[in-house]
């Protein structure tokens, strides 16, 4: 079971790792790699996997990084939404997570 919980956490940075892969295939390095947040967030997404893999119980190395990967994707894809929502007012726009808070 304890080797599962390691391909739980990897699982849960694969999330990150395909965003980045797919980022610097246009050529450019993404701004979010220089912001503490982004350095913070990768060990808690693997944590998240981990976790779930262990209260999962998963049996198989397949399943223990579909587990990992599938409870932080939904974290990470929250938190990583940058889409503007218009709150209908002259407050102007907000970003999903704004949005969340408000």
């Amino acid at each position: 079971m304890n080797e599962l919980v390691y391909f739980g956490a990897l699982g849960g940075l694969l999330p990150d790792i395909l965003r980045l892969v797919t980022t610097l295939r246009t050529g450019k390095m993404p701004d979010y790699l220089k912001t503490p947040a982004f350095w913070i967030s990768l060990p808690l997404l693997a944590i998240v996997g981990a976790v779930a893999v262990w209260l999962a119980g998963a049996t198989t190395a397949k399943a223990a990084v579909a587990i990992g990967f599938s409870a932080p994707e939904v974290i990470s894809r929250i938190a990583g939404q940058t889409t503007q929502v218009n709150r209908g007012g002259a407050e102007g726009k907000l970003s999903l997570l704004d949005w969340w808070k408000f």
